[in-house]
């Protein structure tokens, strides 16, 4: 997007002063250097990142001659300082989660075999037994929810299998609703034909939900 002046004629160089000395030293010692990092600021403003590399050459006396070397354009390719930040704080998510995650694990295990034993001592109560299958039922979503934040931290193989998307996306309206707020009205609209995919359901229900996310 820069005019070819831009491109001729730069207001200013960014150069980190470490790596700055660092390079020197490589070219007063004629050394070659490679990947030499950076930044030419336009007369507009626009910053541009640059990489390059040398390799000294000699006349026939063994005479230090200068430099053969190229330069190259890599600002696209580099993250922004943001991209970085926001990786590192889906690192620390990631860890986090696992950990959250194992631990409502092993409460849920307690839960569960309880309800199992009281299940059993109470079968003749109709009341009771519809209390704790609720509350079964109940555990057994949070089971499934672990296993999602699981897989989201990486601390769960992947499990693939057909996949009816269908019936992922509209299952996961509700959490998709609550995730992105009150003020956004969540309408699933579903194809009549799909065909079943085979996919992780936890991966897959994670990018649904970082879809619906970024969309809002």
């Amino acid at each position: 997007g820069m005019t070819r002046r831009e491109i001729a004629v730069f207001r200013n160089w960014i150069i980190d002063p470490e790596v700055m000395r660092l390079h020197m030293d490589d070219i007063e010692n004629h050394r070659p250097f490679y990947d030499f990092e950076y930044t030419l600021e336009t007369k507009s403003g626009a910053k541009i990142i640059c990489y390059s590399s040398g390799i000294p050459y000699f006349d026939e006396d063994g005479e230090f001659m200068g430099y053969r070397g190229s330069s190259r354009d890599v600002t696209l390719l580099k993250p922004t300082e943001d991209e970085l930040r926001n990786l590192q704080k889906m690192k620390a998510m990631g860890k986090l989660t696992g950990g959250v995650a194992h631990e409502f694990n092993n409460i849920l295990a307690v839960v569960m075999g309880n309800l199992e034993l009281l299940e059993g001592k109470v079968s003749d109560d109709a009341l009771l037994v519809k209390m704790i299958n609720s509350a079964m039922t109940a555990s057994k979503r949070g089971a499934r929810l672990t296993s999602q934040l699981q897989s989201f931290s990486h601390t769960q193989p992947l499990r693939p299998d057909k996949t009816d998307l269908g019936e992922l996306v509209g299952g996961m309206r509700g959490l998709i609703a609550s995730t992105v707020g009150g003020r956004i009205r969540v309408k699933p609209m579903i194809g009549p034909s799909l065909s079943d995919v085979t996919v992780d359901t936890s991966q897959m229900q994670e990018v649904c939900l970082a879809l619906a996310v970024n969309a809002a």
